[in-house]
């Protein structure tokens, strides 16, 4: 009910013992990102947030790259510019925020090598190797009809250590069908 929770959310703003935090504005932010897609509320309650000195923390520049790199219309210049809020603000892009770009590039503008090079940057920048880089990587080569390159990146990915989660496995398994390759994605079932 989203007039009934913007209420209680003014209410708790309003209340006399009310301690800025967060999470709060993290839950509807989130909210008009994913529920509603509405990129004016997000952005709405992130100056929200910021009007009460609330500094952003590495989720909420989390949620402001999908904001921009996923709801119409897509500004990848903007989600790409937060990394640098973020580096102005003295905090490390982690491996989820370059996976944001990451899919956005691939599936949302279908630009597999624009793809390729923003998980080329994420590993060139300080961030560990983690399973969301591949994923995202992963569901690009899908997205694209290129789930061929997905031996090379399973080889890289064992290479480098990094775990094989049940989301790699459905990426792979849905590339793979896709693909009707259906030997390949019985074996990306039995890894797990």
């Amino acid at each position: 009910d989203e007039k009934f929770a913007e209420e209680i959310f003014e209410e708790m703003e309003s209340a006399i013992n009310y301690k800025p935090r967060p999470a709060p504005y993290h839950s509807l932010m989130q909210y008009f990102l994913t529920t509603k897609r509405d990129r004016s509320k997000v952005l709405s309650y992130y100056e929200r947030m910021r009007s009460k000195s609330i500094e952003p923390t590495l989720h909420t520049y989390k949620l402001l790259i999908d904001t921009h790199a996923t709801l119409e219309p897509v500004d990848m210049q903007a989600a790409e510019a937060v990394l640098a809020d973020m580096a102005a603000a003295g905090l490390q892009p982690e491996a989820a925020h370059y996976a944001s770009l990451i899919h956005a590039k691939g599936c949302v503008q279908h630009d597999l090598p624009a793809a390729r090079a923003m998980f080329d940057t994420a590993l060139a920048a300080t961030v560990r190797p983690q399973p969301c880089l591949y994923q995202a990587l992963f569901e690009s080569f899908n997205a694209n009809h290129q789930s061929e390159l997905a031996d090379g990146l399973l080889a890289d990915m064992r290479a480098r250590h990094v775990e094989y989660t049940p989301y790699i496995a459905n990426a792979l398994i849905h590339g793979w069908t896709l693909e009707k390759d259906i030997n390949k994605a019985k074996h990306a079932f039995a890894m797990v």
